[in-house]
């Protein structure tokens, strides 16, 4: 029952809801002290005995040796084109086989 001299019910204050009163527009918070071990990312270290193994089974390793002028002229074409001496390799073989 209402008592007279009391406020309309359309005057009153309207309560927050929660999200008003945490900030609507602010995010979620980062942190909610939940820890879901799939969301994160392993970081793992690969040890260098590991990748030597893989390399040499999915790589063949070429050593030559050439004079200083020729590494220059070659190191100073690799570095103008941008690539590596694999393709370099690779665009050589190419114009040798037209």
């Amino acid at each position: 029952m209402r008592r007279s001299g009391g406020i309309p019910p359309d005057s009153r204050k309207n309560p927050k809801k929660k999200s008003e009163e945490r900030g609507a527009d602010l995010p979620p918070p980062l942190f909610t002290g939940e820890v879901n071990c799939l969301d994160e990312h392993r970081k793992t270290h690969t040890s260098s005995a590991v990748k030597r193994r893989y390399n040499q089974k999915a790589y063949k390793s070429i050593t030559v040796q050439v004079k200083p002028e020729l590494a220059e002229h070659i190191q100073k074409y690799k570095e103008q084109e941008g690539i590596s001496m694999s393709e370099l390799l690779l665009r050589a073989m190419d114009a040798l086989a037209k």
